[in-house]
């Protein structure tokens, strides 16, 4: 199985990046910082990709031509052979912002924020960087504190490569679009460590769960794979979903310290304040792991559960 996984996933395009800004005046930012900087990138994207400038993208002519509402609202095509009961696919892009708990940077302070362009978001990649300036102009948190995007940096070649830098305005070709399993090496495990670094929301039969076995990551990873494969490479996925999972029930939880972090984000959307909690911390599993890596490997770079877009999902592998 764990070949067919590997081809199966062989032509999953990745593009990740780094993005180093600076502080011009004081920021004033809450403790996870997800929500702040998906909802000002997006107001940002959208000012400088919407032509016709309405409030709502569902009756835009220009719907199936637009940047924003291919990456922020992804509409299913009437033609859709999967989610077809469902309003929106997953979105092709991760915002993975500063993970510091600081909440006040200094004026002329650096700081990174990541993100992950997936299969045909790749192609909006100056958009992103235009994107990334204009939300600079008009700040972020309270007080809309103003910063400057430096450069953007590939760092998928092994060192880090600027590809961007805002005084020359020009952005080079060598970045790298790359396999999310080209470095793949196989190797038998039998137990793994799995740190999740941001607050990760997993639903298992309508309810969010905080103790997640193993079957849940390979349900839940498995289903997210598929679905942006599907709707951003065109490519749908062979997988033996009913054999994975009965094989995945057979892996067992051998440790765990595991807890809840409760955060808060306004909707815009819904004129609301949402609680958006997920769990933290790490977990070992212990059986036949070699068989999920491929998957387990591709969900370490494109998140797991709901909010990847805010950084949620984000986790680390150790032990194998």
């Amino acid at each position: 199985m764990q070949n067919n996984l590997l081809n199966t996933l062989s032509n999953f395009q990745i593009v990740k990046l780094s993005f180093l800004f600076q502080a011009l005046e004081e920021l004033y930012l809450p403790i996870y910082k997800g929500s702040t900087f998906r909802g000002s990138f997006g107001h940002a994207f959208k000012k400088v990709c919407c032509i016709l400038k309405l409030n709502s993208c569902d009756n835009c002519r220009l719907i199936s031509h637009c940047p924003f509402a291919y990456l922020f609202e992804t509409y299913i095509p009437q033609s859709a052979e999967i989610m077809r009961k469902y309003p929106k696919a997953p979105h092709p892009f991760i915002i993975i912002p500063p993970l510091t708990e600081n909440r006040v940077f200094k004026k002329g302070a650096l700081f990174l924020t990541d993100a992950v362009l997936i299969g045909r978001a790749i192609k909006f990649l100056p958009h992103f960087i235009y994107a990334f300036e204009e939300m600079g102009r008009q700040g972020i948190g309270k007080g809309k504190g103003k910063f400057s995007l430096i450069k953007v940096i590939d760092k998928a070649n092994g060192k880090p490569i600027t590809i961007y830098e805002q005084r020359l305005k020009v952005l080079r070709k060598q970045f790298r679009i790359i396999n999310g399993l080209e470095d793949f090496k196989e190797t038998a495990i039998k137990r793994i460590k799995i740190v999740f670094i941001t607050p990760t929301r997993i639903v298992f039969n309508g309810k969010l769960l905080n103790k997640p076995s193993f079957h849940h990551i390979i349900r839940t990873l498995a289903r997210r794979v598929s679905n942006l494969s599907y709707f951003h490479m065109g490519k749908r996925l062979t997988l033996e979903f009913n054999l994975l999972i009965k094989q995945a029930e057979l892996v067992k939880t051998e440790y765990e310290n595991l807890t809840w972090h409760d955060w808060e984000r306004f909707s815009n959307r819904q004129k609301r304040r949402m609680k958006f909690g997920g769990f933290i911390g790490r977990v070992i599993y212990n059986g036949d792991i070699t068989k999920f890596l491929p998957l387990i490997l591709l969900g370490s770079i494109v998140g797991i559960g709901k909010g990847t877009t805010f950084g949620l999902g984000q986790y680390r592998i150790e032990n194998f």
